[in-house]
């Protein structure tokens, strides 16, 4: 039995449920512009976007084993868990803790957070310098028009991937 099938087993709530709590507790912590895969990734220094949501799949025994180029790497960055780690959902079926991604380009992952509501998403947020609990927006970006450094984070998310798939009762 893995260690996601466990989880419930001993008294803890659904893997959503133990990823969102773990998120929470990291609430006020400390943000920092990402500056590689080596900073930004634990709460003495505080946190990125990616290297938030890597140290919460850490805390909780996770893998973030991708293939990436026919090569096994660590997921740090947000294009990599876009890219290749859980699957794709519509945003019609997101839900708590699933992951929530935002561009200021099209397609290419710029930002991302967990949700913690349907409405609602956990983000290590420079504007804020810290993790904090944004509402989730949606609305539209016109290409080329200048946009305000909020607007990246709070509206149009570019899409939503589910890290752990729903049992039948949990659906």
């Amino acid at each position: 039995m893995s260690q996601k099938e466990r989880l419930p087993e001993l008294g803890l709530g659904s893997i959503q449920d133990v990823f969102v709590r773990e998120a929470f507790k990291l609430e006020g912590v400390l943000c920092v512009a990402y500056n590689g895969p080596e900073r930004g990734i634990n709460p003495g220094e505080g946190f990125d976007c990616s290297g938030f949501v890597s140290y919460v799949l850490d805390r909780i025994g996770i893998s973030r084993i991708i293939l990436e180029k026919g090569e096994e790497a660590l997921a740090r960055h947000c294009y990599q868990y876009f890219d290749f780690f859980g699957v794709h959902i519509e945003p019609e079926e997101r839900q708590r803790g699933d992951f929530v991604f935002f561009s200021w380009h099209g397609n290419l992952p710029q930002h991302m957070g967990i949700l913690v509501s349907e409405r609602a998403y956990i983000h290590a947020l420079l504007k804020t310098e810290e993790v904090s609990i944004s509402a989730l927006k949606f609305g539209e970006i016109i290409p080329g028009q200048k946009t305000q450094l909020p607007q990246k984070y709070l509206i149009s998310p570019i899409g939503f991937k589910r890290l752990f798939p729903l049992s039948e009762t949990e659906k």
